[in-house]
């Protein structure tokens, strides 16, 4: 009787445990997408963030001159500003990357995304990316963004 009670016991920790990894609590907001295009003298970016019904894509396009090869590092961060929560680091994917396809001269173009649920509500946002180059230099920009409905 002792198994049975404990077996059962067993069986409704893992069905509340499954319930809650199948059907979570937190659900994406949706929003405005959010786009950034930031130019400079030896690298340019654009940010991406498009709502979606379970989670938001994120899409990075980075320029870097010709010849130095992909970044060795991509690191995309977001902190909601009203709790000071550490940061959200994304895992950006490489997608793409080589000669501009739309004839940028002088640079080549690299591509990341990522697909997560990081927006559950709305408020304000810092959104740090920070682009490593083969040569080890560090290419960061900054910005803070709102979302509302």
């Amino acid at each position: 009787m002792k198994l049975w009670l404990g077996g059962a016991f067993l069986l409704v920790v893992l069905s509340l445990v499954l319930a809650s990894i199948l059907n979570p609590s937190s659900k994406a907001i949706s929003f405005e997408p959010f786009n950034w295009h930031q130019m400079g003298s030896k690298a340019h970016m654009s940010f991406r963030i498009k709502p979606e019904a379970n989670a938001q894509s994120f899409r990075l396009d980075v320029w870097l001159p010709t010849g130095i090869g992909e970044p060795v590092q991509v690191s995309v961060q977001l902190r909601e500003q009203k709790d000071q929560a550490a940061p959200v680091e994304l895992p950006m994917t490489f997608v793409s990357g080589g000669p501009d396809p739309y004839g940028f001269e002088g640079f080549d173009k690299y591509t990341y995304s990522a697909k997560e649920l990081v927006f559950t509500e709305y408020g304000e946002w810092k959104l740090n990316l920070a682009i490593t180059d083969a040569g080890k230099e560090v290419h960061q920009y900054e910005k803070e963004i709102s979302l509302s409905k």
